[in-house]
């Protein structure tokens, strides 16, 4: 029979690291507007962001083709870093990579910082 303190070192050992978490699942889609990732079919149709009562008027976009997605370096595609959101993806784990954005206008080497929420 355990007793309470060897349980609880027993929990403590079991913690969940990151550093050996699996990456992000890499989104799908992407308001052009306002930066929302979605993952699957959720992409569909118009964003769903809401700022109080106004509506984002983007609509998601498809970004499932090879090259729209590149793993976050600092946090190795997990979406934190250190146990905390990442703050160079937002939690995504990926950076919108396209070549030129959504409207070809967008410089080569800047991505796209993706949102959650």
């Amino acid at each position: 029979m355990q007793t309470t303190t060897t349980l609880k070192r027993v929990v403590d050992d079991c913690e969940p690291s990151f550093a050996h978490a699996a990456p992000a699942q890499r989104p799908s889609g992407m308001c052009p507007v306002c930066s929302r990732v979605a993952y699957g079919l959720e992409w569909c149709g118009q964003c769903p962001t809401r700022t109080g009562e106004a509506h984002c008027e983007g609509w998601m976009r498809a970004t499932v083709s090879n090259g729209d997605w590149t793993e976050c370096a600092p946090c190795s595609a997990i979406g934190r870093d250190e146990g905390l959101e990442c703050s160079h993806c937002n939690g995504v784990g990926w950076l919108f990579t396209r070549e030129g954005g959504f409207d070809g206008n967008r410089p080569k080497g800047k991505p796209i910082v993706g949102r959650l929420r």
